[in-house]
């Protein structure tokens, strides 16, 4: 079975400083079962098992409560920089959303 899934969704919106934040949107195909796939998204400790690190990926740590559902926070700490983040949305096995502000460097 094939799981269509938004792995991000970003708004339009304004950001501390008021500037414009871009509005980003990436769809991926994945093999795998619902229940499957939500697991991996929502194990948040592990995210190096399936996702390597990058200039945007560091280290997910600080993770709390466990298990992960609706209000947990996190940090993610990488390349680019150290963000907090919180779970807004948790309905599983179809919906998990995070809200991790990050900060852009302009040039």
């Amino acid at each position: 079975m094939s799981l269509r899934c938004a792995d991000f969704i970003y708004a339009v919106g304004l950001d501390q400083k008021g500037e414009c934040m871009p509005d980003l949107h990436f769809t991926t195909l994945i093999e795998g079962s619902a229940e499957t796939i939500f697991g991996l998204i929502a194990d948040l400790a592990h995210y190096d098992r399936w996702l390597r690190g990058s200039k945007a990926f560091g280290t997910i740590t600080q993770i709390s409560p466990l298990p992960v559902g609706l209000g947990t926070t996190y940090i993610d700490a990488g390349p680019s920089g150290t963000r907090h983040g919180e779970v807004t949305d948790y309905h599983p096995p179809t919906r998990i959303c995070f809200h991790q502000p990050m900060e852009a460097a302009v040039h």
